[in-house]
């Protein structure tokens, strides 16, 4: 089914189901509107025309206006290719031509707020960091502690059939999850689950573990994975549960880690911060993922400083001496710290779940010697879901590249009404 027929299928349930708005005089149903898949790249001649064509289909049908998304639009360093401009007036004059009135999508405010970020990436939400302990070596600070709290990650010990040392629990070992000397990324065995689809209640397949872990730190954890023919690779993931004493437990970590159905072994990041956790439970593997078979095998959990690090006002950087005594100056002490490319991965506005981190490099004519531990603390952001990342509303320039978002849309749509990206169905007044 292409684009247009599912976002006309998909509104015509809504129409019928009552969820379109009604008029200010009360009539029902004379607002009926169709909101456009908000993929349509504008870019494209191609998809500008299957635009054009759900309007023209949408008319017939009898809705009266479209909402389009304009998220392009909040690029505001970035000048978009002349086709864009062309296909958005093609768009907007086939739509003037139609009678039916374009809605443009406006204040992408919620999780996904890439594209207003692309102005600047030190504008997303932050999480802090509170005296991650650095150690400083040859003019660099990078994290003392490099020892894992994960035992048993490696798989080489199985005092049991098919359970591994180290791992507190796994589901169903000799059913669904295997000891395999055959099949590793390193070592002598891996742990491979299969049969999951039938072996359990709920086609589950995990492997889980207690850590301690320090309070408001940041930590990374790698798996080394491999899959065969998984049906639902997007139920392959990593779970870290906070709160573990309370009866609804937090996870700390809601970003796929993007498994493939089919793939050799693969190096897998989870990046978390602890917040007020002492203890995280662990898990690793799948929930409900349909069946195929799964490889796991040296797994390993680090703590790290700098990851996703932001640098804003409301988002200070404090790097003392280790008993706090001392507290030293960013460029006096030691270079800015920052990571050239946070927020800029492939383009502005994108992140990375993990990167390099970015040692604090002294100046010459530091206070700080070197073999001197730090106390540092600190603010990130972190990913979520898939690559979304928020936008943090207590920020003047959000407020400020909204605006000239506004002004955009009106110089590009001169639109009676805009919908707010953030609401739900009723559109609202330009203005």
């Amino acid at each position: 089914m292409s684009r247009f027929c599912f976002v006309l299928v998909h509104l015509t349930c809504l129409a019928v189901s009552g969820l379109a708005a009604d008029s200010p005089t009360g009539e029902r149903f004379s607002r009926r509107w169709i909101s456009a898949h908000p993929g349509f790249n504008l870019q494209r001649d191609d998809q500008a025309d299957q635009l054009i064509e759900l309007i023209s289909r949408g008319q017939k049908a009898g809705y009266n206006e479209v909402v389009i998304a304009t998220s392009r639009l909040q690029l505001l360093q970035i000048t978009q290719p002349r086709s864009y401009y062309l296909n958005a007036e093609r768009v907007r004059k086939a739509a003037e031509e139609a009678g039916v009135e374009l809605i443009p999508r406006v204040m992408r405010i919620n999780g996904y707020s890439n594209n207003l970020l692309s102005n600047n990436p030190n504008l997303a939400p932050a999480l802090p960091v509170r005296n991650c302990v650095m150690q400083v070596q040859d003019g660099k600070a990078t994290v003392t502690n490099n020892e894992s709290p994960l035992t048993g990650g490696a798989f080489e010990k199985f005092s049991r059939p098919n359970r591994p040392d180290g791992w507190d629990w796994l589901d169903v070992p000799g059913k669904v999850s295997f000891e395999d000397r055959n099949v590793r990324h390193s070592g002598k065995a891996s742990i491979r689950m299969e049969h999951f689809e039938t072996a359990t209640e709920h086609g589950n397949c995990r492997i889980f573990k207690k850590l301690a872990v320090k309070p408001w730190h940041q930590y990374d954890l790698t798996a080394w994975i491999k899959t065969d023919g998984i049906v639902r690779a997007s139920a392959i993931g990593v779970q870290v549960h906070g709160n573990v004493d309370q009866q609804r437990r937090i996870n700390l970590q809601k970003r796929s880690i993007d498994v493939q159905s089919t793939q050799d072994w693969t190096e897998h990041h989870a990046v978390f911060n602890t917040l007020e956790n002492e203890e995280v439970w662990l898990y690793i593997g799948g929930w409900t993922p349909g069946g195929g078979k799964l490889w796991i095998d040296d797994v390993s959990l680090h703590e790290v400083a700098g990851i996703n690090l932001l640098r804003r006002e409301g988002c200070p950087l404090r790097v003392t001496s280790e008993d706090g005594a001392t507290a030293f100056e960013e460029g006096r002490d030691f270079a800015q710290w920052e990571y050239s490319k946070m927020g800029r991965a492939r383009r502005p506005g994108s992140y990375e779940i993990a990167h390099p981190q970015p040692p604090i490099v002294l100046t010459e004519d530091s206070r700080i010697l070197d073999g001197q531990k730090l106390n540092v603390s600190y603010y990130h952001t972190q990913m979520h879901m898939n690559s979304g990342v928020g936008v943090c509303l207590s920020h003047d320039d959000v407020f400020k590249y909204l605006t000239q978002h506004f002004q955009a849309v009106q110089k590009l749509y001169r639109p009676k009404n805009v919908r707010y990206a953030s609401g739900r169905n009723s559109p609202g007044r330009m203005v």
